[in-house]
């Protein structure tokens, strides 16, 4: 099994002088012998500025700011990825309240329709009792009207019957003590009240 490569790089201090190129080419970056180069491009750049003399400054704030910016953006993808789950759910809710909206209209529809069909029911019914009833009615009040018809017919005949006894008697008596007879009755056959 091959041994992993590992690349190092030596760094001699430039000599004190002007001449950039001189410096560059006094103190380069060399990989160890027999190995390929594996510091990149920027490294190596950084690398030849430092040896230059040069100080590479990365700006405090320049960092604050790439944080500061890759901060707001995760918080603004945060935020969107809130409001876009928030939609959803409102979006599922809505859904979910039609649904039951929908559920309750055909279960109040249903309702009604039963409250109707029993109130119609017993309203028929209570119909068909109110007219057996009045009918019940009816028939005995014919009965009871008839009956009074007989008892009142047969309370006028006896009435008639009594009148035209005391008219005969009365005229019995009057032809006995021989008064003129002043009021002549005229027989009816059906009597007083009819």
């Amino acid at each position: 099994m091959p041994t992993p490569v590992e690349t190092t790089a030596t760094v001699t201090p430039p000599a004190e002088s002007d001449d950039a190129s001189e410096a560059s080419a006094g103190s380069s970056v060399q990989p160890e012998a027999g190995q390929p180069s594996a510091v990149p491009a920027a490294a190596e750049a950084l690398g030849k500025a430092q040896l230059r003399g040069e100080h590479v400054t990365v700006s405090l704030n320049s960092i604050l700011g790439g944080l500061a910016v890759a901060l707001v953006t995760a918080m603004f993808s945060v935020l969107m990825w809130q409001i876009n789950s928030l939609g959803n759910r409102v979006d599922a809710n809505g859904v979910r309240i039609e649904a039951l909206a929908t559920e309750l209209r055909t279960e109040m529809r249903a309702e009604i329709g039963s409250l109707r069909t029993e109130m119609q029911t017993e309203i028929g019914s209570l119909r068909t009792e109110m007219q057996t009833e009045i009918g019940s009615l009816r028939t005995e009040m014919r009965a009871e009207i008839g009956s009074l018809r007989a008892e009142m017919q047969a309370g006028f005949r006896e009435i008639n019957a009594t009148l035209l006894d005391h008219t005969d008697r009365l005229a019995r008596l009057e032809a006995a003590a021989g008064l003129p007879r002043i009021i002549e009755a005229p027989e009816s056959p059906g009597g007083v009240g009819e």
